[in-house]
């Protein structure tokens, strides 16, 4: 329609709209920036709110008055994220306005040549509203495009954070060929020479590491906070492997049977246990969901290897 008049007024509607563009592609990515920026403070906020709302820790709040120190704490951070948010705004409605006036100048530059074009008998008074409404209906769709590729963008933003967890590999790799887990151990379970170091920790929890739990006994093992009891619980399972020496059972590789297999015959009670919201049945049940509660007058396989972490 805009063309119909003249050609150079789509390109003058278009143009008016593209520093819009910039406007929400440069806002997105700072937002986007922002959040990574500060998602630390956001989860501790909701961790602060955790404290002071949930049931479970009202005890200790009372008791030990950290109430006042959990509630300081939250306001200082929602000041903090509130302020960022503040000054985020503000640098997008100064350029909001920079990019509206631009779209404002365009839609006047239009109507001054249609109304110039009139003063010379070029046109009436019917091309002047025409050319005003389908400059007002171009911009208007052009500000719902902008909307939505803004949203697009944020969007990508956002997955490639999912692609970069979605290229992620695990670290356990099961040999092609397994051996059966053998049903009843018969000497026992050995730790040869291991050390192992968590991800991110310069510290080593384990350190040429040996130790044979013998079959048949029931075997406790003590230290204090830090000594990598929990550590050897988990290499056990196979949640790790250690970096150096091997875990034998009845003088085999832990690495050389399935990882199914191996966690079907321990029992673990974690120092973290979750509580599941069932019956106490239930929550033992859970240990082996491959048989009924009430197989055997008991709960799960007869023949495990218990292990208690705490």
């Amino acid at each position: 329609m805009l063309a119909a008049y003249s050609l150079w007024l789509p390109f003058l509607l278009v143009g008016s709209a593209l520093p819009g563009l910039r406007v929400v592609g440069g806002y997105v990515l700072r937002e986007h920036e922002w959040r990574m920026k500060n998602t630390v403070n956001e989860r501790r906020t909701r961790y602060y709110d955790w404290m002071l709302t949930e049931r479970t820790t009202a005890a200790e709040v009372r008791a030990f008055e950290s109430g006042s120190y959990h509630l300081g704490a939250f306001r200082r951070l929602r000041e903090q994220l509130h302020y960022g948010r503040i000054l985020l705004a503000r640098k997008e409605m100064k350029t909001e306005l920079a990019a509206g006036a631009v779209t404002w100048l365009g839609g006047l530059s239009g109507m001054a040549w249609m109304i110039l074009r009139a003063s010379r008998g070029l046109a009436r008074l019917g091309d002047r509203v025409l050319c005003y409404q389908a400059f007002q209906q171009g911009q208007k769709l052009l500000r719902s495009l902008l909307e939505s590729a803004g949203k697009l963008y944020r969007s990508t933003l956002f997955l490639d954070n999912l692609f970069q967890l979605m290229v992620l590999r695990p670290q356990l790799v099961e040999q092609p060929k397994c051996v059966p887990m053998p049903g009843i151990l018969r000497e026992g379970i050995r730790f040869e020479n291991v050390a192992f170091r968590y991800p991110g920790n310069e510290r080593a929890a384990l350190k040429e590491f040996s130790l044979l739990l013998p079959t048949g006994r029931v075997t406790a093992i003590v230290g204090h906070n830090g000594a990598g009891k929990s550590t050897l619980i988990k290499l056990l399972c196979r949640f790790y492997d250690p970096q150096e020496g091997r875990v034998l059972i009845d003088g085999m590789d832990l690495r050389q049977f399935r990882i199914a297999d191996l966690r079907k015959q321990i029992a673990v009670l974690l120092q973290e246990h979750v509580h599941y919201h069932e019956t106490a049945a239930l929550n033992i049940a859970m240990g082996d969901l491959a048989v009924p509660p009430d197989a055997g007058g008991g709960f799960g396989r007869q023949r495990k290897l218990l292990a208690r972490t705490d």
